[in-house]
């Protein structure tokens, strides 16, 4: 697709004028007071990611993870009937971690403490010299149960005791259209990444909501997939944005540059499902069109960025790749990223080249990405400049501003009556 115009492309903002245009604050990235409001009133009372059915696939098998945001650490379990239930990972006898962190398997649950057993299902089945403790009622002293439901595989948690809304109406349009991806087809061969960075959630969960940045950032690595003459700054095919979800389609160059040494290598010997759909020869595969992805059916089509509220950012790819990250706050200028990485399982030499070259490849990218962040923060934090300036491909941030400070002016209503 040709385009000498740049506003041949969709003008993002006219097509949702309610976000306006004008500058933003940077409060919001460098407030302690903000900081602590989205914890109250957004991590605890929002449906998150924590992980997926694959990791738990048996009965006994659990994980158990700590959410520093939530000031908690629940378990994850699946049980002996093959369901997922969530608790807090408190024991009830003096609050210690029934398990620690990280996953396993199990047939009882018991804290290292002082022995109490807990069955699969979170209720109570033994106390060590029971007969020295006073009046206890074993039926009311099983784990704290935490809501949990799945998505598309993807197990969720909600810290609100009485959530104000399911799993579903959460997920809404986004989720029905979104559910239809392959998630699962590469379950079993995944790449992790972890880092603390030096920056707010939001600073590093912007940078992977548009594509604007990639002819600065990324040009060295996929600057040759991506902005071309007729697409010098990455726009998008379309974006559509929900009551908090969003999502905008990426198409890769119409004159892709010819991958040279080890990186056409990995190309060739690659399957194609593992491949930037862009760099495809035109009839290669079908994988343009893989159900949850290209709802513009453009055949230029390359990737769907995607951002759930409220802390991670997805990016589906052709035939069921994908790249997850989890933005866990810690503080108001630090943050836990997760990165992980989907790709489909070599069944040869050459796939296995392709698969671990395509792997540090990602890392690399991932390292341009963090070498802004921290920076950006920085500047934030100095106070030399209070507002940032959008451009017209950035609206999923204007959009995220514009949800959270919704939620925290709801939430203020409600608690001054």
């Amino acid at each position: 697709m040709a385009v000498s115009d740049q506003w041949a492309f969709p003008r993002l903002h006219d097509k949702y004028p309610e976000l306006g245009t004008g500058p933003l604050s940077t409060e919001p990235y460098v407030s302690a007071e903000h900081f602590e409001r989205e914890r109250e009133h957004i991590f605890r009372k929002s449906w998150l990611i924590i992980g997926r059915v694959e990791e738990i696939a048996g009965p006994g098998d659990y994980l158990a993870i700590d959410i520093e945001i939530a000031k908690a650490s629940i378990l994850i379990v699946r049980d002996r009937e093959g369901g997922i239930r969530g608790f807090y990972n408190q024991c009830s006898h003096r609050s210690g971690k029934v398990m620690r962190e990280g996953k396993g398997q199990c047939k009882l649950l018991q804290c290292p403490y002082h022995g109490w057993v807990y069955n699969l299902d979170g209720s109570l089945r033994g106390i060590p010299d029971e007969k020295g403790f006073f009046d206890l009622d074993k039926a009311m002293l099983g784990l704290a149960p935490i809501a949990t439901d799945v998505w598309a595989g993807f197990i969720f948690v909600n810290f609100d005791p009485n959530p104000s809304e399911s799993l579903a109406q959460f997920m809404g349009e986004f989720g029905a259209w979104l559910g239809d991806y392959p998630f699962g087809a590469y379950a079993d061969n995944m790449a992790e990444w972890r880092v603390e960075l030096k920056c707010n959630w939001k600073t590093i969960k912007d940078a992977f909501q548009e594509p604007f940045h990639l002819t600065f950032v990324h040009h060295r690595t996929i600057g040759g997939i991506y902005g071309n003459s007729s697409n010098p700054f990455n726009y998008v095919l379309d974006c559509l944005l929900y009551d908090r979800h969003h999502s905008m389609s990426q198409p890769g160059s119409d004159t892709p540059v010819e991958p040279q040494g080890l990186a056409k290598i990995a190309r060739d010997f690659g399957p194609a499902e593992g491949q930037h759909a862009a760099s495809l020869a035109t009839g290669a595969s079908d994988v343009r069109f893989t159900p949850g992805t290209n709802p513009t059916r453009n055949p230029n089509w390359d990737v769907d960025l995607h951002g759930l509220f409220p802390n991670v950012t997805m990016n589906t790819f052709a035939g069921g790749r994908y790249l997850i990250n989890f933005l866990w706050p810690l503080a108001v200028d630090r943050t836990l990223w997760i990165a992980r990485a989907y790709f489909p399982r070599p069944k040869s030499a050459g796939e296995l080249f392709s698969y671990e070259f395509n792997k540090v490849f990602l890392r690399d990218i991932l390292m341009e990405d963090v070498s802004v962040v921290e920076g950006t923060q920085q500047g934030m934090a100095s106070g030399g400049k209070t507002l940032i300036n959008l451009h017209e491909q950035e609206i999923m941030v204007r959009h995220d501003h514009k949800v959270i400070g919704e939620v925290l002016r709801k939430a203020a209503e409600s608690e001054h009556g």
